[in-house]
């Protein structure tokens, strides 16, 4: 994976990003029909009433280009005691490259004390699953009841996905 260029900023969303950040989501969304069955993909994968939905529950960060143009879209939410990374996607001529990386160590970073961060993932998306592997996330004991408990997703989505934690940066506890 490359280090991300000097000129990339990642910042808070603003509604002006709305039409660019689902560009990015729908656009990396795509790779899903590789793994999810017929039924449960559709595209797009998020509409703007969806987007507007969820940035009503949580913060979303965009990851801008030297050109200022959108190429990273992820969400932070604390629900209960711990904090969730979500929605997590790159522009596809942009993956491998560093910015999901960039986005998910400013998300830690604004976790705050929780004690831990928690990252669902589609059970078939080893790309994802590696992804998280390799910056310290490991499989919870029971997905099942982690994505139960801090997830509102539909049925289908929390049969079909794992959870991954790790413990939050802020927290200075054990």
């Amino acid at each position: 994976m490359g280090v991300p260029a000097p000129t990339l900023s990642i910042r808070a969303y603003a509604p002006r990003d709305l039409a660019a950040a689902l560009d990015v989501i729908n656009a990396a969304a795509r790779s899903y029909r590789g793994f999810l069955p017929p039924e449960e993909y559709h595209e797009p994968l998020m509409t703007g009433e969806e987007f507007l939905r969820e940035a009503g529950r949580m913060q979303f960060y965009v990851a801008e280009d030297a050109s200022r143009e959108v190429i990273g879209v992820m969400g932070l939410e604390h629900a209960q005691d711990v904090a969730l990374i979500r929605h997590g996607y790159i522009r596809p001529d942009h993956q491998r490259q560093g910015i999901g990386e960039a986005l998910l160590d400013h998300l830690e970073r604004q976790a705050g004390t929780v004690p831990r961060i928690l990252i669902g993932t589609y059970r078939e998306n080893l790309a994802a699953q590696a992804h998280l592997r390799k910056h310290g996330y490991r499989p919870v004991a029971d997905s099942d009841a982690v994505l139960r408990a801090y997830y509102q997703i539909p049925e289908a989505q929390r049969r079909g996905s794992v959870a991954f934690e790790k413990k939050a940066p802020g927290n200075t506890g054990t």
